[in-house]
């Protein structure tokens, strides 16, 4: 089972050898669910829609104080795919803050399909209490294509997520 001892350690001012990530008192292990998320799209035509959609997410924390999100390293540059109910969306990494028993990932979209530009911020935060590590997410975007501009605001309440052995 995770388990946080990292903040009883560093309040009490010793650190547990092997037992958790000094950078991001994330607990070491990996973790894993599926999110479940609300898209709201305004369209450039003045329409509005509402639809809910699932994620599955797992992640991991190893001893290096590195981490991963369903595979990909969580660095500034690195590019995450995050799945939306009408396509994939990929993107990059451009800020990772970490406090004890938080992580906050701050993305910004990288389109690939020519023609497609799109704007503003993914964020993802990953919380640690006592014995499971929590997510949430919001983003932010509009994308432009020769329609015009699509507004998309997205909400993932807080998610347990459950250790994998």
């Amino acid at each position: 089972m995770i388990r946080n001892s990292c903040v009883l350690l560093l309040a009490a001012g010793a650190l547990s050898p092997g037992g958790c990530s000094v950078l991001s008192s994330l607990p070491i292990g990996v973790f894993a669910g599926q999110v479940d998320c609300v898209v709201e799209v305004e369209r450039p035509d003045g329409q509005t829609g509402e639809e809910p959609f699932s994620t599955e997410l797992t992640g991991a924390m190893f001893e290096d104080n590195s981490m991963t999100i369903n595979g990909e390293p969580v660095e500034v540059g690195a590019t995450h795919v995050r799945s939306l109910p009408f396509a994939d969306m990929g993107f990059e990494i451009v800020q990772v803050d970490r406090s004890i028993g938080t992580v906050r990932i701050m993305y910004e979209p990288r389109p690939t399909l020519p023609g497609i530009t799109a704007t503003g911020q993914l964020v993802e935060t990953y919380v640690s209490s006592e014995d499971n590590i929590s997510v949430s997410a919001e983003a932010d975007l509009t994308l432009n294509d020769v329609d015009g501009a699509t507004q998309l605001q997205i909400d993932c309440a807080e998610t347990q997520l459950d250790d994998v052995p």
